[in-house]
């Protein structure tokens, strides 16, 4: 079984905490696994390139698992969570 760190990117604004996390993981010995960095359909290659020059892996979802199915609007202030499966 293969094993790595993944975590998820669903809003430009969390790539400094992405930075944090690849690194405190460095620090601590703890990079026998890949680190991945999967992100939503909304973040643009040119946004990971601070991620890619210190070396995470970003894998770019091309659709959200949630296309086709009907959503019923969330009035709540949680459209950041739009594009993250």
């Amino acid at each position: 079984m293969k094993k790595a760190f993944v975590t998820l990117l669903s809003s430009i604004s969390y790539i400094p905490g992405v930075m944090v996390l690849y690194r405190s993981l460095e620090k601590y010995g703890k990079t026998s696994y890949p680190f991945i960095c999967v992100c939503s359909k909304n973040i643009k290659e040119t946004d990971v390139l601070p991620l890619k020059r210190i070396g995470i892996e970003c894998l770019m979802l091309e659709r959200s698992a949630l296309d086709g199915i009907d959503m019923p609007t969330c009035n709540q202030g949680f459209e950041h969570w739009n594009f993250t499966f």
